[in-house]
């Protein structure tokens, strides 16, 4: 169980002695605890901070005329110095050379953290910090993709052969793999190539099956990076579907898109319905093919008894796909619960494709990769939480307005049964977006708020959504998919006006929609499609 005890802005205090609990969680952390804790008296504990878990103490103490239970720092290695290698940016403004508080404005105080209750007597610290300068220049080629996946752990990619899909998969598990134990060996830890075959009719490939021969579960290289994942919760970990398309992917992918969308936060973590059964993992021989140890791994085992494999919260997956005579299309239903991107190489440069290829093999060892791992499902949760990195709040109509203004804009425009009739369709454009994409379209916005909090407009966020969510829907014959592309086209023509900064955001959506449209001109086949 992961109890949420306090949200605060980091300060001097913070980075170098500790914090108090609110003490109106006293009897809920007595009962947490199993004990009460009498005045002045110390309970040792443990502090875990990016993974590392280190040795304190809580103290029942008079703090300015209350009585407060005070998370304080000791041992060796002390959590303050982790805090100030976390926050280093926040330690510069916060602390002089000697050690004493600096006043800062509040506006400058962006780092926070979450103090959650785990187990036993174990805080995690959740830590949320601005991006340093030279990490924005890390990151920055893989913006749109790390906010994508923080928002919804499946994403595709598409795009011609060789484009170097598969190859941006492995740069994400290189730029968040820590240093430790992921680190050893030719790959990141945290990476996992799955190969698709064309003749994947189901899910067994993937999720395993109970053999007769020998009476046993065949475990799969998916579901052991699943299980690997579990272990390392605050890490993100990557699976890319390689030519994931080679098959029908709502054949043998069904199971994995029915459960994400079984997602829901509990206790403060992302939770789902059970990927494989917990009848499974009573099998010894299937807990020994998946590496567990009953000793050190006894909670997670217990996890996979009691509750069976559900998605691992840090868990992304990425299809990369071909779209050609030799591959399968999508259904709505997979596009409509993933991210879509595609690359494109407008021309070949040697210097600087070595040169990427080169850097994209490198350990960055950004510091808190758990920045970049999905911790929200329904808006609706976030609105409760009223963190600060994210203003969307109830009663903030202003917010709400314009993304539910985004969604019916853009219905309109494809037609939504006033300015569009086909007799297959009965008058309503079968590209209509709902509820679904509402919610992606805000946790998307947060994502970037997180991110990269002045890089965030709302056009930006509705041009990605356009790229990612709508487009990738529509396809089809002139007297299906034509006048719904003319209709996106003038919803984004007049959502620029003459605004040169909008045009500039907005310009990969008018060129994708101006291809998508040229089929049904002079020469075209007649039949369109957003893949390239």
């Amino acid at each position: 169980m992961k109890l949420l005890l306090k949200n605060k802005p980091v300060d001097k205090s913070l980075l170098t002695e500790g914090s108090h609990l609110p003490p109106a969680n006293n009897d809920l952390l007595f009962s947490l605890l199993g004990k009460s804790i009498a005045y002045e008296e110390k309970e040792n504990i443990n502090i875990v901070v990016n993974g590392q878990t280190m040795q304190s103490e809580l103290v029942y103490l008079r703090d300015k005329a209350r009585q407060t239970i005070q998370l304080r720092y000791k041992g060796k290695p002390s959590p303050s110095f982790t805090m100030k290698a976390v926050f280093g940016e926040s330690a510069k403004k916060m602390i002089d050379k000697d050690g004493h508080a600096i006043s800062i404005p509040t506006s400058e105080k962006t780092d926070y953290i979450n103090i959650f209750h785990t187990k036993a007597n174990t805080f995690m610290f959740d830590c949320h910090y601005k991006l340093t300068d030279d990490e924005k220049k890390v990151i920055n080629d893989n913006f749109n993709l790390l906010a994508a996946a923080k928002t919804k752990p499946f994403l595709i990619l598409g795009g011609f052969s060789g484009t170097g899909k598969s190859m941006k998969v492995k740069e994400l598990a290189y730029l968040t793999c820590p240093k430790g134990e992921l680190q050893e060996g030719q790959e990141p830890g945290n990476y996992c190539l799955i190969s698709v075959k064309p003749n994947w009719h189901d899910s067994t490939e993937l999720l395993g099956y109970y053999s007769n021969i020998g009476k046993k579960y065949v475990v799969t290289d998916f579901i052991k990076f699943l299980v690997k994942a579990m272990k390392h919760p605050l890490v993100p970990f990557y699976v890319c579907m390689d030519e994931m398309n080679l098959a029908p992917v709502e054949e043998y992918f069904a199971e994995y898109l029915s459960i994400l969308e079984s997602r829901k936060v509990v206790d403060g973590q992302v939770k789902s319905a059970a990927l494989v059964p917990a009848v499974i993992f009573a099998d010894e021989n299937t807990l020994k093919a998946l590496n567990l140890d009953a000793e050190t791994d006894k909670e997670i085992i217990e996890d996979l008894q009691q509750n069976g494999l559900c998605l691992p919260q840090n868990v992304i997956v990425i299809g990369t796909v071909n779209m050609d005579d030799t591959t399968n299309s999508f259904s709505r239903k997979v596009i409509d619960r993933a991210m879509t991107f595609e690359t494109k190489i407008d021309s070949i440069e040697s210097a600087s494709y070595f040169l990427l290829t080169n850097d994209a093999l490198e350990y960055k060892n950004i510091a808190c990769p758990e920045r970049f791992i999905c911790d929200q499902v329904r808006v609706l949760d976030v609105m409760k939480e009223a963190t600060p990195d994210f203003e969307l709040k109830e009663g903030d109509n202003d917010i709400n307005n314009e993304f539910t203004a985004f969604i019916n804009e853009i219905n309109k425009a494809m037609g939504n049964g006033k300015n569009y009739d086909t007799k297959d369709t009965m008058g309503v454009s079968p590209f209509q977006v709902s509820y679904r994409v509402l919610n992606e379209a805000v946790l998307y916005y947060r994502s970037l708020k997180v991110l990269y909090p002045n890089a965030c407009t709302l056009d930006k966020v509705f041009a990605d959504i356009l790229m990612m969510k709508v487009l990738p829907r529509i396809e089809g014959e002139q007297d299906r998919a034509k006048k719904p592309l003319e209709g996106l086209q003038q919803f984004v023509s007049k959502r620029v006006g003459d605004d040169e900064n909008k045009k500039e955001i907005w310009t990969e959506c008018a060129d994708k929609i101006e291809y998508m449209l040229k089929p049904f001109g002079k020469g075209g086949d007649g039949f369109t499609t957003f893949w390239l």
